[in-house]
């Protein structure tokens, strides 16, 4: 035979908002020490060289018409070896000590 719980729905009511009322108050005590950064100080006029934008020749290295995220960089530095020739054509069978490109 079973024995009849009584104030169970209530106590779980209770625990739940506890634990609520504490998640909001750590959140907001967290968040609250924490403050954005400054803006930058305003730029004098004199420091500043206002102009206006001209389209002007791209330099033959850079890649003209891509487009995505990042910005243009003029330096053409190598990020790595270059590519002279693909020595092994795809599908051909390869070994362990196989030169492929």
């Amino acid at each position: 035979m079973d024995i009849q719980r009584k104030n169970v729905g209530r106590n779980k009511a209770i625990r739940w908002t506890i634990i609520g009322i504490v998640t909001v108050g750590v959140v907001l005590g967290s968040s609250s020490g924490s403050r954005p950064e400054t803006a930058a100080p305003p730029a004098e006029m004199s420091a500043l060289w206002p102009d206006t934008v001209k389209r002007g020749p791209w330099c033959e290295k850079c890649v003209v018409g891509h487009a995505g995220p990042g910005r243009h960089n003029a330096d053409h530095g190598q990020y790595g070896p270059r590519i002279e020739r693909i020595l092994i054509k795809p599908g051909t069978p390869v070994k362990a000590d196989s030169l492929v490109m």
